[in-house]
């Protein structure tokens, strides 16, 4: 990665390393980005957790929507509304 160098990572390839590194567990080159760039340091996601929290919010908007329909069915039919 030495600029004066013609021999360069092109940022595909970067990012397989840091692929490459996060599956091995060491986060390094991520931590050393951030900091470079004045973030905090990253916590990687795993998948799993993701998904988890992708569903929990899913049934949320879920539950948010059912609450939104019934609102609208009691205001359309003049009842009282809460």
């Amino acid at each position: 990665m030495n600029d004066d160098r013609a021999e360069k990572l092109s940022p595909e390839q970067l990012l397989l390393v840091l692929r490459l590194a996060r599956q091995r567990g060491h986060h390094g080159g991520m931590n050393y980005i951030a900091g470079e760039l004045g973030y905090g340091t990253p916590v990687p996601v795993e998948p799993r957790d993701e998904i988890a929290d992708l569903q929990r919010q899913y049934i949320e908007a879920a539950r948010s929507m059912a609450r939104m329909a019934d609102k609208i069915d009691r205001l359309n039919s003049g009842a009282p509304h809460a």
